[in-house]
């Protein structure tokens, strides 16, 4: 694992549905690659139903947490 981003903290938001599998993951998982603490929050606390090529049902993800979850620290030194 990297270090280029150690300490920085990334909220990627989607819905619970319709989105592009590729679009979510590769993202989150190159950053967490490069160090990052990557949230991932949907609409809901329930599986992320993904999809490839807009069409084909791919396999669901589970997100971190809710986006009424979400927040951001009174002060932070990461941004």
């Amino acid at each position: 694992m990297s270090a280029e981003l150690d300490g920085i903290r990334i909220l990627i938001v989607t819905s619970n549905t319709g989105v592009e599998r590729d679009e979510l993951l590769v993202p989150r998982d190159q950053l967490r690659a490069l160090g990052a603490h990557v949230t991932h929050a949907a609409v809901e606390e329930i599986d992320v139903h993904t999809f490839r090529h807009d069409l084909i049902p791919s396999e669901p993800v589970r997100p971190d947490m809710a986006l009424s979850d979400a927040s951001i620290p009174e002060r932070s030194t990461s941004w």
